[in-house]
């Protein structure tokens, strides 16, 4: 294919070695110019100059009879990026560039970053790039402003099917003029103008292209001949920033900072607790594109932890020193085991927060060992899991962590409290939801929880960390002043030493089940029909079998009860803390309820037309000499389908009134001491 003109007369930018040579010869008036050319006809892209980012997307191979690069994206649609130092800020940008295989478009489009501050430039960049591709197949100018929600700010674009090819080779140039003139010119011809009265950005460390491409177009992209020429922007001013550290082993730290400095010595060094300064510090010339990384070789090895790195005098090559700064690492071993279930357990959950960004889930560790939150996962009731951590991240014995759905929010809302912002957030629903933790296909620990249970405009905290965590007696709002405490002690916390109460004993209809109601969940293991005596004066029975329901348990009566008074004796049932109740009894009724004819319970009186709607009633009155359960009866209007009267047992002798209510509460101010039955939904009656 033919080979675009790239510089005037035909001639092609010279090698990197010769320009620079040549700008040593240059007046010192000249000395501020910078210069960036690439040919890649050593088919190398990461030396002389050096590129980086996704590296092994991207290749040399010819066009046109010449090295370029290509990229060779994956058979799956992707993302690649690669750039190169530059630090160049108003002057002129070039590159010659080639797509095939179909037009460019909003799934299959190039953009050229001419200043970035961040060599990565699939992440946050604060810079100024020009796009190629969109539907429209026009050529864009962008603003990328780190700390919006959508970083691209556009500046200007040209008119629609500027681009229509399926196939073109170019020659793309853009200039900036001071204070922010730019212009954009495919093939010498100027198709775009901007004024930038007032620049937002006026330094870069990076130039790169940065491609999105289709499952079928991950090799139909070329660049090549690149040349930059001018001159960078402010003095450097700024101290470097510590970017972070992670542990690569036992005996290395890396350490990341955000841009080229002296890092070599050791003293500007201390790892804390019981580390202390490193034995040494290689210093291995890094490629230049925007930040230094050193490996720090410890004298003593890291065991399983969260440790803190102290850097102090730290300089760039401007001069500017960072006096001190901090960063927390991990470091896990890899004989830590996998928490069981319990280890790690759901503490504290913000679900409804005043603002939804403030939504967190907090995590504690009640084991002896520290565990890898990094091979943990956790998600909602829908099942989406999500990484807890994308690092390796120690969470010690009896310690905190805190996932959060807004880094931002909840560092404003709970300043100086550590989190982490897991990749994605099942978002907690309101009305109820799970959350689920596990270790691969463990499941470590899960909650259920219910509006009922509290956190309602603050969070809904764990009573006791060995508690069960299914029990809405376990769980209630929390009464701190800030609304919740994440990553301490929650303010109901209590370990759970009292036994479990037994608050009632139901029969079923047949009476050969009994439904025996505790405070809390037991421990199945501790239930067996020995536990339970069912007294009839002299007589004991013990149930044939028992099967635990949470807060229930269900005993099966062989055979079935007659109609009587009984009292049920359990002993030596324990609680999931362990805690055992030694000895309890309830007194129980048993009786079969004759089956009614019509004209035996009657309605008797009604009020229809109450000064308060809430206060309307009907009564029943049992007229005859047999005994009923309000179970089986039903209460309707002509416009609604019957509703039962009683879920529970309730009995009524021969000449018992029964009052129906549509409030209780209402009823009872209005008719104190008077006994009533709610009914839901209750039938209008119409006056």
């Amino acid at each position: 294919m033919p080979r675009p003109v790239s510089a005037p007369g035909g001639r092609r930018p010279r090698p990197l070695r010769l320009l620079l040579l040549l700008a040593a010869l240059w007046p010192a008036a000249a000395a501020a110019q910078t210069v960036v050319t690439d040919t890649f006809d050593d088919g190398d892209f990461t030396q002389d100059p050096a590129w980086t980012g996704t590296a092994d997307g991207w290749t040399v191979e010819p066009l046109g009879g010449s090295p370029a690069l290509r990229a060779n994206g994956p058979d799956r649609a992707d993302t690649l990026a690669l750039a190169t130092a530059s630090t160049v800020t108003y002057g002129t940008w070039q590159v010659t560039l080639r797509y095939e295989d179909g037009a460019l478009s909003n799934f299959n489009l190039i953009r050229i970053y001419l200043l970035a501050d961040a060599a990565d430039l699939t992440g946050p960049v604060n810079g100024y790039f020009v796009q190629l591709g969109t539907n429209s197949r026009d050529v864009r100018l962008y603003r990328s402003d780190a700390a919006r929600a959508d970083p691209r700010v556009l500046l200007a674009r040209t008119d629609a099917d500027l681009l229509p090819d399926e196939a073109r080779t170019l020659r793309l140039t853009i200039t900036r003029t001071e204070p922010g003139t730019w212009s954009i010119s495919l093939d010498d011809l100027e198709v775009l103008t901007h004024e930038e009265p007032t620049p937002a950005v006026t330094a870069g460390r990076a130039f790169g292209f940065w491609i999105k491409h289709s499952a079928t177009r991950g090799r139909s992209y070329w660049f090549d001949d690149v040349q930059i020429e001018g001159r960078s922007g402010p003095a450097d001013t700024t101290p470097p920033v510590l970017l972070g550290a992670e542990a690569l082993g036992a005996e290395e730290v890396r350490v990341r900072f955000d841009e080229p400095v002296d890092g070599c010595d050791p003293a500007h060094y201390d790892i804390a607790p019981g580390i202390g300064r490193p034995a040494a510090v290689p210093c291995i010339p890094e490629p230049d594109i925007g930040q230094s990384v050193f490996t720090l070789i410890l004298a003593s090895p890291l065991t399983t932890g969260t440790y803190t790195l102290t850097v102090r005098d730290v300089a760039d090559r401007a001069g500017n020193v960072l006096a001190e700064a901090q960063t927390t690492f991990s470091y896990v071993d890899e004989a830590v085991g996998t928490p069981a279930p319990g280890d790690i357990v759901v503490n504290e959950i913000f679900y409804d927060p005043p603002d939804s960004d403030l939504e967190f889930i907090e995590l504690y560790n009640r084991a002896d060992e520290a565990f890898d939150l990094g091979r943990l996962t956790f998600s909602d009731d829908r099942g989406q899991a999500v990484p807890v951590a994308e690092t390796v991240t120690a969470l010690p014995p009896d310690g905190y962590v805190v996932l959060v759905r807004n880094a931002d929010a909840f560092a404003e809302a709970f300043p100086g409290v550590a989190y982490l912002a897991p990749p994605a957030w099942p978002v907690l629903n309101d009305g109820g939801d799970a959350v689920v933790l596990r270790a691969g296909a463990t499941v470590v620990d899960s909650v259920a929880y219910r509006p009922g249970w509290g956190g309602e405009g603050v969070s809904l905290e764990r009573r006791d960390p060995g508690g069960p965590s299914n029990a809405a007696a376990n769980w209630g709002s929390s009464t701190d002043p800030a609304g919740a405490t994440p990553g301490r002690r929650n303010t109901l916390f209590a370990i759970d030493t009292t036994p479990p109460a037994l608050l009632g004993v139901t029969p079923n209809a047949t009476a050969d089940t009994l439904r025996v109601r505790f405070s809390e969940p037991l421990d199945p293991a501790s239930v067996t029909p020995d536990d339970f005596r069912i007294l009839d004066g002299a007589t004991s029975v013990t149930p044939a079998a028992v099967a635990t329901q949470d807060t229930l348990v269900l005993l099966t009566v062989a055979p079935s009860l007659p109609t009587g008074s009984y009292t049920l004796d359990v002993a030596d049932v324990a609680d999931l803390r362990g805690n055992v109740l030694t000895r309890a009894s309830r007194p129980f009724d048993v009786f079969r309820p004759d089956p009614p004819e019509p004209g035996d319970l009657v309605v008797n009186e009604i009020f229809y037309a109450p000064p308060d709607a809430d206060l309307e009633f009907v009564e029943l009155y049992n007229r005859s000499e047999k005994t009923f359960d309000l179970r089986g009866f039903r209460l309707a209007d002509a416009r609604l389908e019957p509703v039962p009267i009683a879920r529970a047992t309730t009995r009524v002798n021969p000449g018992d009134y029964v009052v129906l209510v549509r409030n209780a509460v209402v009823f009872a101010e209005t008719f104190p001491g008077v006994a009533a039955h709610s009914v839901a939904p209750w039938p209008a009656l119409w006056a």
